[in-house]
């Protein structure tokens, strides 16, 4: 993981290089190990390798920026390092190929690199290095774009093909690596975070999206479309690239989707697809505890973070896992992650962190100023917190249990209710009755009440219409002034296996995988995430829905494909956790402190005195949506105002 900028011009002289090292600067808690610019003329061939006073101290053969006239050029690179694998400055970016006709400029990791190395070992190709950067370069020249197919990881590039005198960006599959985009004046830019892009053009180009406002205060999440809470700026599609023309502009092309086409049981057997799963999981863990520094887990208890830590523990013990620990009985998820590591004993290094109730609040200027964009709990911090431990002890990467529930169908909320639905419109009514009756996230306490709740959700316009009511908020006591003229946009698809699509895009992903890399990076701490291994993304959306979800369980063939590896409290725990967050004790405990601290406040956006007037009734309805309006104010007090939380 590391940080990139770079722009491609209309024309010469429209950028001094001390910009970009502006840019790379905003951005440099990415990379802390070294720093690199390339400045390129392509119609002259010629080109400029700079470094800086934040480079590598032991680089040889490269101009000091500043030291000569810089070279007159349309194209600009930037690269801040996170070093991972190959330590050493042979790894410096942007990085010129052997035969000196690709550079590039790299955020990400292949896990891959070690076979793809050898094969292209065995067409002829040397190597000066032992980073995966070499191998992405060598790649390019061995295969063109179709590289991009054969890679296992993650990345966001920027690399300048000399033969075809032209630049190339592109993402990876699930669009993991960060990669924000903007035109101006004749140009296309880019970087890895929105405020590389601010601190390289400045605020004024950049004005507030009033649509990602209403979305964000309605869904709780943006990114919705590869939008951002700026007009000008977009993420980069995933699973695309694109050549980029002399003005800016730009076509992108796609190379990978989501299978959308689902095996019928009789293809496979129940045994056979558990077996299957758990082979692909053990070794999407395998390639990414593969790095030269140390690497940690995550452990929440859930089902997720405990497959992974069994799974690295039959790989390369002992592993050092980690876990958050709350005051509140109610969130606290501590319990179970310590079954797992009482499990594997002297293999599994268990590790507890008990941030302190306040602990997001006093941190909280530094942290909305770093995150860019409102987000939608104070939990993010908790995890901020957790990885921030794990780095100060010596860890650069950690193996985080992301992505199970958009791949594996694990949230209730949001895909039981369809799947019900799909089960009725096959005229499948008494396996749909069976399902509804044995779900087991059935509370026995309130069993009438979450049977009633989720008969209503087979209706889709009245389950909306159920949400509404339950959290609304009387008129005269919501703060939020909506913006004429513009409305949220329509939700997921109703359909189960559309919506499964839609969660693994716009409606989910984009926004916990950005989120948690602003986190991640900041620290900075590599994310390495298996269950988005694109092997095990096609296979669980290949897999019938009826193992997805059965007998009442959800994510039931993770659960099958893990019983001999984990304790069964874990396996079949009947209710969904999380790293949960007490969050209505949070807003209680800290109301004063958290409306001085957003105070004043110059939102068209947000009437503060019936924010003021309405907390308590928000707090009690609907935190959750509480909160999202809270970080919008912190947000626009501290990113558009520019003013610090008090």
């Amino acid at each position: 993981m590391c940080g990139i900028v770079g722009y491609v011009l209309a024309s010469d002289h429209a950028h001094h290089p001390k910009l970009i090292c502006q840019s790379l600067s905003a951005m440099g808690h990415r990379g802390p190990d070294d720093e690199g610019l390339v400045l390129i003329a392509p119609e002259t061939g010629r080109e400029q390798n700079l470094i800086t006073d934040s480079s590598a101290d032991d680089l040889r053969g490269y101009q000091r920026l500043g030291a000569e006239p810089a070279l007159p050029h349309r194209i600009g690179l930037g690269h801040r390092r996170f070093s991972l694998v190959d330590t050493s400055t042979a790894g410096h970016q942007p990085f010129w190929s052997a035969s000196g006709r690709v550079c590039v400029a790299f955020n990400g990791e292949i896990y891959n690199y070690v076979e793809l190395r050898e094969e292209l070992e065995q067409q002829g190709f040397q190597f000066r290095t032992q980073s995966d950067t070499e191998v992405l370069a060598c790649a390019y020249e061995a295969w063109g774009v179709d590289c991009f197919r054969r890679f296992n990881g993650f990345w966001a590039l920027s690399l300048y093909d000399k033969a075809r005198k032209q630049l190339l960006l592109a993402r990876d599959r699930i669009g993991k690596a960060p990669l924000y985009i903007t035109r101006n004046d004749g140009g296309l830019y880019w970087a890895s975070e929105i405020k590389g892009l601010i601190a390289l053009l400045g605020k004024s180009p950049f004005t507030v999206r009033e649509q990602a406002i209403v979305d964000f205060t309605a869904w709780q999440r943006r990114d919705l479309y590869h939008d951002t809470f700026y007009n000008e700026i977009q993420s980069f599609p995933n699973a695309a690239y694109v050549w980029v023309e002399d003005d800016g502009s730009y076509r992108p092309v796609s190379y990978w989707q989501v299978p959308d086409k689902r095996l019928d049981p009789r293809d496979v057997s129940t045994d056979e697809a558990a077996r299957r799963l758990r082979e692909l999981l053990e070794d999407a863990v395998r390639l990414r505890l593969r790095a030269d520094v140390p690497v940690s887990v995550q452990l929440s208890g859930g089902m997720d973070s405990s497959t992974l830590a069994a799974l690295a523990a039959q790989v390369s013990a002992p592993v050092s896992v980690y876990t958050v620990k709350f005051g509140d009985a109610g969130t606290d998820e501590e319990v179970f992650a310590r079954q797992v590591a009482d499990r594997y004993g002297g293999r599994l290094d268990y590790n507890v962190i008990e941030p302190p109730a306040d602990d997001f609040l006093e941190h909280a200027d530094q942290f909305v100023a770093l995150m860019d964009e409102p987000f939608h709990s104070p939990n993010v911090f908790t995890n901020y917190r957790i990885w921030n431990t794990m780095a100060a002890r010596g860890f650069r990467a950690n193996l985080f249990g992301g992505g199970g529930d958009e791949i594996l169908a694990g949230y209730s909320s949001a895909y039981f209710a369809p799947y019900l639905r799909s089960l009725l419109r096959q005229g499948r009514v008494a396996t749909s009755v069976k399902e509804f009756l044995a779900h087991s996230e059935h509370r026995p306490d309130r069993r009438v009440w979450d049977y009633a709740r989720l008969a209503s959700q087979f209706i889709p316009s009245l389950e909306r219409l159920s949400r509404r009511l339950v959290k609304a908020v009387p008129a005269g006591l919501n703060p939020l002034v909506p913006p004429q003229g513009v409305y949220a946009r329509t939700g997921p698809a109703n359909e189960i296996g559309a919506r499964m699509i839609d969660y693994v895009g716009s409606w989910r992903m984009n926004y916990w995988l950005r989120l948690d890399n602003q986190v991640s990076m900041s620290v900075p701490l590599e994310l390495r995430i298996p269950f988005l291994d694109y092997r095990v993304v096609e296979y669980g959306f290949t897999m019938p829905l009826e193992y997805l979800m059965r007998d009442g369980w959800m994510k039931w063939l993770l659960r099958t494909a893990m019983a001999d590896f984990l304790p069964p409290e874990v396996t079949w725990r009947r209710r969904k956790g999380g790293f949960p967050f007490p969050i209505v004790a949070f807003l209680q405990q800290y109301s004063s402190r958290i409306l001085a601290m957003i105070q004043p406040l110059d939102c068209p956006y947000l009437d503060m005195r019936k924010f003021s007037a309405g907390y308590e009734s928000m707090r009690q309805r609907d935190p959750d949506a509480l909160w999202c309006l809270i970080s919008l104010a912190m947000w626009w007090k501290r990113c558009v105002q520019g003013d610090r939380l008090a």
